[in-house]
């Protein structure tokens, strides 16, 4: 979109707040000016962006964001921008096969903007005033447009994340609320109701 096709390299900068070091890029578009606080891991991404880019690639990472150097940050590796993303992107989507999204329709450059508010949302970190400011959106847009993204769809997304998490750790899938509340012994399963419940070769009736 419009804010991205304007940002350059001398828009980044560091910023630290208590204690913890973070990027903040300035944007400018259709809703004005601001600066966004960027997510610890398009750091990652940027640095790969500054190796492609040949004209300033011979230069460490740091050293472009501490010169604040007037280069377009979306470019291509010979310098060029072209008027539009839009093919190149359409482009990257076909090639990838994800050019149509659920319901049949082709994904653009504006689906990585509902993408972002989508799981921002779901996650619950984020506060709707805040995912606005991030967005250059009043917070009444936000709310008009996601309004569907429901407690129940939150719940799900949160759900998701203890299986994911349980699994990492080793501990039971389930989290806590949909665990049962009756305790087995080590080595044993549940049994169906009306069955018992004996570990296997049990030496029942030994003294």
């Amino acid at each position: 979109g419009t804010e991205a096709m304007n940002v350059r390299w001398k828009d980044i900068e560091w910023h630290t707040k208590d204690g913890v070091r973070y990027l903040r890029i300035w944007v400018s578009g259709k809703t004005g000016s601001r600066f966004l606080i960027a997510k610890h891991r398009l750091i990652d991404v940027l640095k790969r962006l500054h190796a492609r880019q040949h004209d300033i690639c011979e230069q460490s990472f740091e050293t472009t964001l501490a010169s604040r150097i007037p280069h377009l940050l979306f470019r291509f590796s010979d310098g060029h921008q072209p008027h539009s993303l839009v093919g190149t992107f359409r482009r990257l989507m076909r090639d990838s096969g994800l050019l149509k999204d659920s319901e049949g329709q082709n994904r653009t450059l504006y689906s990585l903007r509902h993408t972002y508010a989508t799981l921002e949302m779901l996650r619950g970190e984020v506060d709707i005033h805040t995912l606005s400011k991030q967005m250059g959106n009043s917070a009444l847009m936000i709310e008009r447009h996601y309004s569907k993204l429901t407690a129940t769809m939150a719940a799900r997304s949160t759900y998701a994340r203890a299986r994911r998490a349980a699994r990492c750790s080793g501990s039971p899938s389930l989290p806590w609320w949909q665990r049962t509340h009756k305790h087995h012994d080590a080595g044993t399963r549940p049994q169906a109701s009306g069955t018992r419940n004996e570990a296997p070769h049990s030496d029942r009736g030994r003294r």
